[in-house]
């Protein structure tokens, strides 16, 4: 039995499955779950002596701009940006905001000048840009600014989605020193349910070939 979500712990009946697996390889990821409509508890357990990363959702990429436009959109090792694995299609691009402020609120709990976003996605003068993406090998390679836009002020945000004939594209947790990665130390485990459940696609990653991890998940 699971919690509906929504629905102020209403139960429901699913159906219980198991993903356990081992480490094919110390030097590449493997995705244990592609991105599925609906899942009500995902647990991954490291039952391993070494520690593991574990990435969920598409790849990431960020934009920079010039003259009000879009100059460019790059996925890379820096920020939260990754250029993921096991693509067969490339990821659709939408480009979000990009036309607001920062803002620096005169109280903020523990956070004393911390700058908040405010985003208008519109105006006078606005054109949204759109962006193409390519993949070579399974992961992203570059992308083609189709449109640059104009009246941007700020860097918009940079969403990618899986091609709906693709849901095992997926971020790469084996890339960067652990940045947007979640770590599930040796011995330990990382558990979801209700709505705090991830329904996208999920991989992970060890230095140590044959490490044994469990995936129990429920729809």
């Amino acid at each position: 039995m699971a919690a509906i979500p929504g629905t102020q712990q209403q139960q429901v009946q699913g159906r219980l499955y198991r993903a356990d697996g081992a480490i094919a390889s110390g030097s590449t990821p493997q995705l244990i779950l592609p991105a599925q409509p609906a899942r009500l508890l995902l647990t991954i357990q490291n039952v391993s002596a070494t520690d593991m990363w574990v990435e969920m959702g598409p790849a990431r990429a960020h934009a920079t701009i010039s003259g009000g436009q879009v100059a460019t959109v790059v996925a890379s090792t820096v920020r939260l940006d990754n250029v993921g694995f096991n693509y067969t299609y490339p990821p659709i691009v939408t480009v979000l905001g990009g036309r607001g402020a920062f803002v620096t609120p005169t109280s903020w709990p523990g956070s004393a000048g911390q700058e908040l976003w405010e985003n208008a996605p519109s105006g006078p003068g606005f054109r949204p840009a759109t962006v193409l993406a390519t993949i070579s090998g399974g992961a992203i390679s570059g992308f083609t600014i189709t449109d640059p836009g104009a009246g941007y002020t700020n860097p918009p945000q940079i969403y990618l989605e899986n091609d709906p004939r693709d849901p095992f594209g997926c971020a790469d947790p084996s890339l960067g020193s652990g940045v947007g990665k979640r770590l599930v130390a040796n011995g330990s485990s990382m558990s979801y349910d209700g709505t705090a459940c991830p329904t996208v696609q999920v991989a992970i990653f060890c230095t140590s070939a044959s490490a044994q991890f469990l995936c129990e998940y429920m729809v």
